[in-house]
């Protein structure tokens, strides 16, 4: 079993922490998709899809394509990013260590990158402005999602084994 020392002479489980990692990147996804795909259509004007930015963003064919590298790169830093960057930086910095508090930040700083790439980007052909009701389902599915990774990693530090 392959172990990470800390400097406190601590050592931490590799295996378990990437099966936590993967277990609430995967976890946070799915939630992302439902709200995307079929709660926010349902109260939008239509789906939040992070594959038709990417798929105009990079002038892709296939939308297929696009639903790949969408799903490769945020499989691979969402779960890292929350426990190894904003978990730590959130119980530094601010007076809650629970865990919702540290989902909801996550959530809302991750659709807060999401508005300044559109700015970056100048990306108008879908999201023609900040009022426009399918930006506004952004927050929420970010929010929901990053809520989704911090649970998912609570419940693996309590104990319980989901899979």
């Amino acid at each position: 079993m392959a172990y990470f020392e800390l400097d406190d002479d601590r050592a931490v489980d590799t295996a378990y922490v990437a099966k936590t990692i993967f277990m609430a990147s995967v976890f946070g996804l799915a939630i992302w998709e439902v709200w995307s795909r079929h709660t926010a259509p349902s109260l939008l004007e239509g789906e939040v899809s992070v594959a038709l930015i990417l798929q105009y963003l990079l002038s892709l064919e296939s939308r297929l394509v696009a639903e790949a590298l969408y799903f490769l790169v945020a499989g691979l830093t969402l779960g890292p990013l929350y426990l190894f960057v904003w978990r730590p930086l959130a119980q530094r910095f601010t007076n809650s260590r629970h865990w919702f508090v540290h989902g909801f930040s996550y959530g809302v700083a991750m659709a807060a990158v999401f508005f300044v790439g559109v700015l970056l980007a100048d990306y108008k052909t879908a999201y023609q402005s900040f009022s426009d009701p399918l930006l506004a389902g952004w927050l929420p599915g970010q929010i929901l999602g990053g809520v989704g990774i911090a649970g998912m990693v609570r419940l693996r530090e309590m104990g319980k084994q989901i899979i």
